[in-house]
């Protein structure tokens, strides 16, 4: 429906053209049938508004009708500012966030999305975390509608709050203002914006440390916030112990293939699971814990309770990008109950939750690539770039993504962009064997080979990366060294990974091709 909607829309060639021709079509035909004194003048002409009329009605009533909904206005709530107007890490920098947040809960009016501020935090980082101003430009270029500010008071918890409303221009006005505590700020919201769907109480105040925690749970620091938690009978703290531990396990190398042979338990799921099986003997239906056992089950390959696991986290929680990014792996089969017909739509759903989820973005755009043509003009090839450029309007240093760009861009020879895109990698990682490896890549299809050859001679002084040895051995045999051609093809060849390893199988006809050039020389010194 959507597709057809594109089309009335003339989001597709030659859709908006179709009411067009049916009225001049019916204008031609009353004509004929006026001049050929089958009906009557009079009749012709008010056919000839009536038609037209008519047709305009069905086109519009079928655009309203099939129109997809507006996307939500997104709420950002900024970190809170201590009386410095500096961002700590501590329960009283998130605390409204999440009381907010709690109280939305399957409680939000469906115009708006509430944007977590985990994800947020997530995005910023650590280095930029007492930079209120990159806060600032990142929920802007989020897509925020609304921005929540507010400064910590010490008297009676209470905040000073800016509610300010976002323009297409990135302007800010406020339209709420005041010093109130979260109970003042829920009820002005909601009488402001009707952000709300029910009136309920809010939550209790979260334990001590259960926020700090679940910040530097965000910014992957596992071993700083375990100790805030761990141990604790609060269930939010349990849940959030066995996320940490489940974390704490995805890090842990898995050989899928070897441990079918091998039996292997990851020690920290194994700690994840036992927490969470007590709170489901306790008969506690919690928020989170059903996405942690799919993860862990998909990462464990049992794909039939990763399924069971993650279906009933999207029931919980259906606005949750995570739950959408995990729910991605799975065969597209699976996801037809949830109304997802391939892997790029339940990708697209978590990016438009969260802009700033790097790793739903990378995911995408690989998508996106890997099933187009590869081709520059490729419509695959294009969603995948626009995707990478309009990450990057919200956070531009992302390893991965900056990679990928710069792949994408190599494959379609836009080579000085690649060669950007390299740069600021090698940058940021200047001992990493693949920018060595990747700028070498460049120089090569530049035809600079000297300097190719000498950083794809330099990964291999790093880490022997891999198929800089294929290259090396070109490029020698590119500048008439048969010898250094011929050790560094066989140097590939010894390093093949298996039957399907393409680059050992062309260095294999390397050396065939370099021994015979060799001989033919041989020969003719003679």
């Amino acid at each position: 429906m959507i597709d057809f909607f594109d089309f009335l829309s003339g989001g597709v060639p030659g859709g908006i053209l179709v009411p067009i021709f049916l009225i001049v079509a019916s204008i031609i035909f009353f004509r004929l049938l006026k001049s050929s004194e089958i009906i009557s003048a009079e009749k012709s002409r008010r056919q000839q508004i009536i038609v037209p009329v008519v047709i305009i009605f069905i086109y519009i009533t079928l655009w309203f009708a099939l129109r997809p909904p507006l996307p939500p206005q997104r709420i950002v709530i900024m970190p809170s500012q201590d009386d410095s107007g500096k961002i700590q890490l501590n329960d009283n920098t998130f605390h409204l966030a999440e009381t907010i947040q709690r109280y939305a809960y399957n409680n939000l009016n469906e115009k708006y999305l509430l944007h977590r501020w985990e994800w947020l935090l997530e995005t910023i980082g650590k280095d930029s975390l007492e930079n209120y101003s990159i806060w600032l430009r990142t929920a802007k270029n989020l897509g925020a509608h609304y921005i929540i500010e507010s400064q910590f008071k010490n008297q009676n918890s209470k905040y000073e709050i800016n509610v300010n409303r976002v323009d297409s221009n990135f302007s800010m006005e406020k339209i709420l203002s005041g010093v109130m505590d979260d109970n003042q700020l829920v009820k002005n919201l909601d009488t402001k914006l009707g952000i709300f769907s029910n009136e309920k109480k809010l939550q209790a105040k979260q334990l001590d440390n259960y926020i700090k925690a679940k910040a530097y749970f965000s910014l992957e620091q596992y071993d700083k916030s375990l100790p805030l938690v761990e141990n604790k009978e609060d269930i939010n703290c349990k849940v959030l112990t066995a996320a940490i531990y489940m974390q704490k396990g995805l890090l842990i190398q898995f050989d899928r293939v070897k441990h079918q042979f091998v039996k292997f338990e990851n020690p920290e799921f194994k700690k994840s699971k036992k927490i969470l099986n007590e709170i489901i003997t306790e008969n506690k239906d919690w928020p989170g814990v059903a996405y942690i056992l799919g993860r862990i089950a998909l990462r464990e390959g049992e794909f039939g309770k990763a399924d069971t696991y993650l279906k009933k986290a999207f029931i919980d929680d259906p606005a949750d990008c995570r739950v959408h990014l995990a729910l991605s792996y799975l065969l597209t089969e699976r996801l037809l109950p949830l109304g997802y017909h391939n892997r790029v739509e339940i990708l697209n759903r978590a990016v438009s939750l969260d802009p700033g989820f790097s790793t739903a973005v990378y995911e995408l755009a690989k998508e996106y690539f890997e099933s187009g043509t590869g081709t520059p003009t490729g419509t695959g090839t294009t969603l995948a770039i626009n995707t990478m450029e309009k990450f990057f309007k919200i956070k531009n240093d992302e390893p991965r993504i900056l990679a990928l760009l710069a792949s994408v861009y190599l494959r379609i020879s836009r080579i000085d962009d690649a060669h950007k895109l390299f740069d600021k990698l090698m940058e940021m990682f200047p001992n990493d064997s693949d920018n060595y490896y990747n700028l070498g890549i460049v120089y090569f299809q530049k035809k600079e080979f000297a300097k190719a050859l000498d950083y794809f001679l330099k990964a291999i002084d790093i880490d022997e990366n891999i198929d800089s040895y294929l290259y090396a051995a070109v490029i020698f045999r590119e500048l008439g060294d048969k010898e250094n051609a011929l050790k560094y093809f066989r140097e590939r060849v010894k390093r093949m990974t298996g039957e399907d390893d393409q680059y050992a199988r062309e260095a294999m006809q390397g050396i065939r091709t370099v021994l015979e050039e060799m001989k033919s020389d041989s020969i003719h010194a003679n």
